[in-house]
Formats: C-alpha cells, structure tokens, sequence
C-alpha cells in the first residue's frame, strides 16, 4: 500500500509541471432494480416478469431447503475516482497525437460492502487501449443480503462477514472506431468497441473447490480465471446533443477455471453456460460535469428443469436439455458520474 501511495505522489508531482496533463476527481452513484421473473419455470424462450411467487413446496420433491421462485431485488452502489492522465509516447500522426497514461484510483462502498483499487489505462494509439485493475474489498450481511459468503452444498449461501477479503484483478484490450474520422461530418458519428478481458476473482474465505457470493450476486462465483467480453456500437445526432452517446451494448461472461466441473451436456448445472446480456443505453449530459447513463438489459440464463429449479443450491440444479437457455428482462440500472 505504501508503494502504491508511492506511485500517485510521484504521478502528481510529475503532471503538475505539464501543461497537458489532466487530474479529475469524480463521484458517481449507481442504482438498479431487478423485476421478479420464475426463473424460467414453466415456460421456454422468454421469462416474463411475474411479480407472483412460486412456493418451494409447490415445485416436488427438493435435494435441500428449497427456494421460493419470483423475487425483486435492487442495487446500490457509491463510488469516488481520483484519475491522472498524461501524455505517454505522442506522436504528430493523427493516430498518436492523442496518446496518454492514465492511473485511476478507485474506493466504492454499498450497503453490504467496501472496496478500493488502481486502475491503469494505456492508449497507444488512438484505436486501441490497454487496461490494468486490481481491487480489494470486504462485504457483511445486512437485512437478508450477504456481502461476502460461502455458498456450498451443505450451508448455502453462509456470510462470512468481514472474514475474507474479495480479491479481483482484470486485464483487457479496447479496439475503438469512429466513422466520423474516416467520412467526417455531423451525421456520421458512429462509434464502435470491442474489449476482450481476462478476470480473476478470490475470496480469501473459501476453498479452491468451494463456490461463494459477492454483492448478494447468485452466489456462483469460485476462485479462478473468467473471460469477458464487451461489444458496444453507438451513435450521434445533431439533434439528440443532449445524449452525449446512445447505443446498444453485448457483454459475455465465461468460466475459464472449473469449466468443465458440470457441463450442460453432462445434464449438470452448466459450468459450461455463456452469460449473455444485451443492453439499449443512453448517456444524457444532464450539464457541464453531470452525466446519467441509463440502461435496459435483458439476459440469456440457463433452463433449469422443473423438477430442479426449486433447490436452494445451484450444485443441486440441472439444465433442461431440449431447452437449454432463456431470456428475461433483467434490470434497469442508472449510473450519474459528477466531475468534482
């Protein structure tokens, strides 16, 4: 940590004798709310959101204790950056008049947990960056929602609160393109990412083989690598100046380790599923330094069979295997960033 204090004064003192160099603090809060769906039971394709509840006793005979089917739930989440961002390896081309070295600090805290990190952004050229993060945080329980638990077979989702640390460190590449530098004009501003990323995730709590629960999150998570990758295209209009950017976004997750622990084709509970989450975004700049992102986002999900469904533990559950997978409305989330 003392290195790490090291580096952001030695950061500061360099910049602030460069006239380019840009220092921003930003608060931001981020909100969401997750309707109630089934979980897929009963229906193949498309869940619709059912504000009813589905009893564990309805749904068989069950391994364990059975969870009821058909909950809302909602996320908060307040976070601060202080960002440096430097000229690094500029050039006179138009691909690398641009080039900069960014470091971000990061500290966020929710209801059931607290976190800080650094973040390190190189953009080499003006169609690519590269990206550095490692974060540490804590959870407790609160009001029925775990921060930090052990979610295995004999003691679902049990809190360890404040008895480990989450551990997550995440690398990744962005490919970025914009139309309007190629045909220039109002009307052509299109914009284009792609970001593949390696993560890694540790809760310092749980065993190799053992799965866990950060953020009340569903509690699959196990120690080890995942890979990650996220498609946005967008665009610009004279007459929407309002939306600083309005657009669609697909993000994919996939386990790297334990994958093949208990696969779909194996009847098991889909170590092996590809999540799936597409999005229609709009950035507003409310004002100079103010902007609000809202998101809708629907999400592919594993079909688990009726007779499965029901158990508490996903270890318990299995995919149906004529209908493996569906969709459903996932939330509505806002995130508002302020430049202090």
């Amino acid at each position: 940590m003392k290195r790490l204090y090291l580096l952001i004064f030695c950061l500061n003192v360099l910049s602030a004798g460069h006239a380019q160099t840009v220092i921003n603090n930003t608060l931001g809060a981020d909100l969401a709310w997750y309707p109630s769906n089934h979980a897929g039971y009963k229906c193949t394709g498309f869940a619709p959101i059912d504000f009813s509840t589905v009893p564990k006793e309805d749904l068989g005979p069950l391994l364990d204790d059975g969870r009821d089917l058909g909950k809302q739930g909602y996320e908060g989440i307040v976070r601060f950056i202080h960002s440096v961002k430097m000229p690094f390896l500029q050039g006179s081309g138009v691909f690398t008049e641009g080039n900069n070295l960014e470091v971000q600090l990061v500290g966020d805290v929710s209801p059931v947990t607290a976190g800080a990190g650094v973040k390190t952004i190189l953009t080499p050229a003006a169609f690519v960056s590269l990206d550095a993060s490692l974060y540490a945080g804590s959870g407790w329980s609160l009001a029925g929602l775990n921060g930090l638990a052990v979610n295995t077979l004999n003691d679902p989702y049990s809190p360890v609160p404040l008895g480990g640390l989450y551990l997550k460190t995440e690398t990744g590449i962005s490919f970025k393109f914009d139309l309007s530098a190629v045909i220039p004009g109002d009307w052509t501003h299109v914009v284009t990412v792609y970001r593949p990323a390696l993560e890694y995730q540790l809760n310092t709590a749980a065993a190799e083989d053992e799965p866990w629960q950060w953020q009340a999150d569903q509690g699959e998570n196990f120690n080890g690598w995942n890979w990650l990758q996220t498609f946005f295209i967008g665009y610009q209009t004279p007459e929407l100046r309002k939306f600083d950017t309005v657009g669609v976004a697909v993000e994919t997750e996939q386990r790297v380790t334990r994958r093949e622990d208990s696969t779909m084709d194996e009847g098991g509970w889909g170590s092996d599923f590809m999540k799936v989450n597409i999005a229609p975004v709009a950035v507003v700049e409310l004002k100079e330094g103010h902007k609000l992102t809202i998101q809708f986002q629907f999400a592919r999900e594993r079909d688990y069979t009726d007779a499965t469904v029901g158990n508490e533990s996903f270890l318990n559950r299995s995919v149906d295997s004529e209908n493996p997978s569906y969709w459903y409305f996932r939330r509505i989330a806002f995130s508002y960033r302020m430049v202090l």
